[in-house]
């Protein structure tokens, strides 16, 4: 079992938080959106980018599943 000290717990979740609060550029992409064509716009583009990052969760789960499946750990 992996131990994780308390200090490279901090600098994960600084790291974490660092990413989270940068805007990306689904962000922009949102605003711009938002600025220029409308809030509808905006929520389309929002709801694109939240159906994208389902789907490419699942993928990435069902792929670790069967990668975990074909080579198991000790």
């Amino acid at each position: 079992m992996i131990q994780i000290t308390a200090e490279q717990m901090g600098i994960f979740v600084a790291t974490l938080s660092a990413a989270i609060l940068s805007p990306g550029p689904g962000v922009i992409a949102v605003s711009q959106g938002a600025f220029a064509l409308g809030r509808r716009r905006a929520l389309t583009y929002g709801w694109g980018l939240a159906i994208g990052a389902s789907v490419w969760c699942l993928v990435a789960l069902l792929g670790l599943t069967a990668l975990f499946r074909v080579a198991p750990g000790p």
